[in-house]
């Protein structure tokens, strides 16, 4: 699914409404101006610059943005919201976006090029907290001064839910539960 943010949302309470699924899991940026949805936050997304556990910059206790402006880094591609959070972060530092040598939304070759090729990159706590350890990833301490994201489940008001999908949900409100507590 292509298109922007804004539209994909639009997209995704479409086919709440039309019945076509039965819930939405995503983040939320600003409240929903729709009384005939529900919105139940799980956990809140927070953001980090990682680098693979052997990373020079990993044994680093003061790091700045600046500090990484010629590093290899791989980026999410341009016009979605995180890449304008990103791009927000950096001009709050008075620092350019550096360079971004590959650009994917594969979460899994962004891992494992910072895992075992020496890049950096910048990752919600979500995927951050549940691969760490396998990976040998290590979050920098850098603040990128990014608002943290709900990330909620959406669901249709006044509409059962079959007993899968409860059991479903359930089993989110627990995973949010421990990144919870893994941030706090």
């Amino acid at each position: 699914m292509r298109g922007s943010s804004r539209s994909r949302c639009v997209l995704r309470r479409r086919e709440l409404r039309e019945r076509n699924v039965d819930l939405v899991i995503g983040r939320i940026s600003e409240p929903f101006p729709h009384d005939d949805l529900t919105t139940e936050p799980l956990y809140e997304e927070r953001y980090y610059v990682v680098v693979g556990a052997q990373n020079p910059w990993a044994r680093s206790r003061k790091v700045s943005l600046g500090d990484l402006a010629n590093e290899q880094w791989i980026h999410m591609p341009p016009n979605n919201i995180i890449s304008d959070l990103i791009s927000a972060a950096f001009a709050k530092q008075s620092v350019p976006v550096p360079q971004e040598r590959v650009a994917s939304l594969s979460m899994h070759l962004r891992t494992q090029l910072v895992a075992n090729a020496g890049f950096i990159t910048i990752m919600p706590n979500s995927m951050f907290q549940f691969n760490a350890k396998r990976w040998g990833l290590k979050a920098l301490p850098i603040d990128l001064g990014i608002k943290g994201r709900n990330v909620s489940i959406v669901t249709l008001k006044h509409r059962t839910l079959s007993s899968v999908v409860q059991v479903f949900i359930e089993h989110a409100r627990l995973a949010s539960r421990q990144l919870r507590q893994e941030t706090n």
